[in-house]
This record gives structure tokens, sequence and C-alpha cells, in this order.
């Protein structure tokens, strides 16, 4: 792994750490003010394409008042130049029919001058790879 890369790993990791403790603006502070999360890969999300933190704030909202419990963990990170592919596992109880759903998932994180600019979720894990320079 190049410093870059271990850079990299380094900005996601700091940024997910404070996302699961809920603090979005700690959070915040390792994406560029221009974020855009797309979210038109992933089965379980609206078909949608977020554009600034305020939209993509407003999205993570959104989505985990939707669940009773929450819980997203990295399973695996695996660096690819200005990529960082997360694979993740989602553990969740939905708040309106209590329903469990315990999936597999990943990201991919596209960090450039020290910030993230890009967030893409996918369903496929093999799309994400090969979407991160992996495959």
């Amino acid at each position: 792994m190049s410093s870059t890369e271990a850079n990299n790993v380094d900005i996601i990791r700091r940024s997910w750490d404070a996302w699961m403790e809920r603090d979005m603006d700690r959070a915040a502070l390792d994406w560029d003010p221009d974020i855009v999360w797309d979210i038109t890969r992933h089965e379980d999300a609206p078909d949608t394409v977020h554009h600034g933190i305020a939209e993509v704030m407003e999205m993570i909202a959104n989505w985990m008042a939707s669940f009773r419990a929450y819980e997203l963990l990295i399973e695996r990170l695996e660096p690819a130049g200005d990529n960082v592919l997360l694979l993740l596992r989602r553990r969740a109880r939905d708040a309106s029919s209590g329903g469990v759903a315990d999936r597999f998932a990943a990201h991919v994180w596209t960090v450039r001058d020290g910030k993230v600019v890009l967030i893409r979720s996918y369903s496929d894990i093999a799309e994400a790879r090969r979407e991160a320079g992996l495959a």
C-alpha cells in the first residue's frame, strides 16, 4: 500500500468512526464541500444521487430514521489509488415493521487532496470491486 493509499484509508476510518458515533459534523470534516453520494446501484436505497454536504447529511438522517437499530461494520478496506473499497455488513431493525436485516454490501469512497469527494453504494460486491479498480 502506498503512503497516499494509507492516508486515504486513515481519512475514511476517521470519517467513518465519527459517523458511527453519530457525530456527523466531525464526519463531514473530511468531506469535500461538493461531495457526491451515488446510491443508484444499491437495491435497498432510493435510486438517487446526493450533491453537497447538506444533501448528503439529509439523506443519511432520513436513512437512519427508518431503523430502530442500525449497525454498519467495515469488514475490510481495500485501497486502489484514489479509491477505497469498503466491504460492509449491515445489521438493522426496520422502524415500522421491526424486520431484521443482516446483509453485505460495499461502498467505494474516492479521496482527492485529502477530502472525500465521492461515495458510491453497491449491493453487488463484484461490481463495486470493478468500479474501485480492483477487479
